[in-house]
């Protein structure tokens, strides 16, 4: 999904690359044994091509900040 969401937002991606250059183009975990921390993206939605994928938030420093490890993946869909 957000494969799909970086194909309709290529504004999005650029600024993820930007921010990421080596990638993911999203966090979800921070593999913390590995030196240097290594950022991952784990989490996916899958959606068949009846949806639209409108919007994709991966909340990792927010999850973080709340004592997850681990980052939370929403996602905002429209039928298409």
């Amino acid at each position: 999904m957000l494969v799909t969401y970086h194909d309709q937002h290529p504004d999005r991606t650029q600024q993820a690359r930007r921010a990421r250059p080596d990638g993911p183009l999203a966090v979800s975990d921070l593999e913390r044994r590995a030196q240097p921390s290594i950022a991952r993206r784990y989490d996916v939605i899958l959606a068949s091509r009846h949806w639209k994928t409108v919007d994709v938030i991966y909340g990792y420093e927010a999850a973080v900040a709340a004592g997850s490890d681990h980052g939370r993946l929403v996602a905002q869909l429209d039928l298409r």
